[in-house]
């Protein structure tokens, strides 16, 4: 079958209260997972105790990403005896591995390919991961920086400013900031 067809008739049964669902009423991201595993539980069945080697490119395509927590788990159960190899874009997938199974892949200043491993523990935090293994410089887009900037300034400016009502008013601002995006606010200043 193409897994991505609506034709498909195959139904899918929820654990929780036993409700059928319409595989081409699943999402794609979904469909694409259930065609993998499918494929790949229909392998190993009828060849247990074989071991292969499978690879598998993006598992986290178009999938939730509290999905993508249990999805290795999945793929061992569906392949228990596999050597699997996952490419990966995904923190989340990626932070499930411990370091030493993490290859980056970069290119260097000649463009070629270069490797090196992970080095965030096992079930560390994707942010981590990105900042850490991915070498990503910073994880706010251009708003949030602006924003970071804006909230840097006024921690500044308010260690100096004389007018009551303008410190106030920085103050306020300052605050809602840093409840909005998240910024540590130093408890001294909170109160």
């Amino acid at each position: 079958p193409v897994q991505l067809t609506h034709n498909c008739k195959a139904d899918i049964r929820l654990l929780a209260d036993d409700s059928v669902i319409p595989y081409a009423e699943l999402s794609t991201g979904i469909r694409a997972f259930l065609f993998r595993l499918g494929h790949l539980f229909c392998i190993f069945r009828f060849h247990p105790g074989k071991g292969g080697i499978v690879l598998i490119d993006e598992p986290e395509n178009s999938l939730y990403p509290d999905f993508q927590f249990e999805l290795l788990e999945h793929y061992r159960r569906a392949a228990p005896d596999a050597q699997m190899f996952f490419a990966t874009h995904s923190p989340i997938i990626a932070a499930q591995f411990r370091p030493e199974e993490r290859f980056i892949l970069e290119f260097d200043s000649s463009q070629g390919v270069v490797v090196r491993r992970g080095v965030t523990p096992e079930g560390d935090d994707p942010n981590d991961i990105l900042l850490k293994d991915f070498a990503v410089s910073t994880l706010y887009g251009p708003k949030g920086l602006e924003v970071w900037q804006r909230f840097k300034q006024l921690d500044e400016e308010i260690q100096t400013e004389t007018d009551p009502a303008r410190r106030k008013a920085m103050l306020r601002e300052y605050l809602e900031l840093g409840r909005r995006y998240n910024f540590t606010v130093p408890d001294a200043v909170s109160s």
